[in-house]
């Protein structure tokens, strides 16, 4: 049987994604719980006096919610551009997040 360009290049190109994949889930993890702890000092601490959170309080918090919440998962294959703006939105969102708290912030 005579492999094609795309079945010889399909399993690096999975690897690849995989080790993407692994190198930005702690990115991503880290940036939301360093988002959440900025905007918990921003907007909780001064309106109802509670501690301010480290970013290891704030991933605490945020496994919570994720373990009540559910996490999404999907069985079915994605293509790797799929995946790469997955990534990227993952990074990009809590940003904007911050961004949009940063303006509100500007306004109290």
């Amino acid at each position: 049987m005579i492999e094609t360009k795309e079945q010889v290049g399909q399993p690096a190109t999975s690897r690849r994604m995989g080790l993407m994949c692994m190198v930005a889930a702690p990115i991503i993890t880290l940036t939301r719980a360093m988002v959440f702890s900025i905007l918990w000092g921003w907007f909780i601490v001064p309106l109802f006096g509670l501690p301010a959170l480290s970013m290891l309080e704030s991933l605490g918090i945020l496994i919570v919610i994720t373990a009540i919440t559910g996490l999404k998962i999907t069985s079915k294959p994605i293509s790797d551009e799929v995946a790469e703006k997955a990534i990227l939105w993952g990074i990009i969102s809590p940003l904007l997040t911050l961004a949009s708290g940063f303006i509100v912030k500007l306004f109290l």
